[in-house]
């Protein structure tokens, strides 16, 4: 009991007089002292979709809904313009060729 109730005493002092030390960082000692250290606070604004995805998980079939939805809308473009442009060239042929008399 006299040995436990010592331990105890010196624990309680010891802790008192210790200081908690600090969390290290690595990162900060590597640019500390560097050329990088004037550009350490100068990060730019997360965009906000950015954060939306971090808060709410990104929304990846609704983005490839969407980019599917595009492209299809891309090329129902690029195949109205190709028939159009065959139409036209069609029709050049037909100005342009001689008439037989």
């Amino acid at each position: 009991p006299d040995r436990v109730e010592r331990h105890m005493k010196i624990c309680r002092v010891a802790q008192k007089a210790s200081k908690r030390r600090g969390v290290w960082d690595g990162a900060k000692k590597r640019v500390e002292g560097t050329v990088f250290a004037e550009f350490q606070y100068n990060r730019s604004r997360t965009p906000p979709i950015i954060k939306e995805w971090k808060k709410n998980g990104r929304r990846w079939k609704s983005e490839s809904n969407q980019l599917r939805e595009i492209a299809a809308i891309n090329a129902d473009i690029k195949t109205m313009r190709t028939s159009a442009d065959i139409k036209e060239e069609k029709n050049d042929v037909m100005i342009s060729a001689p008439a037989n008399k």
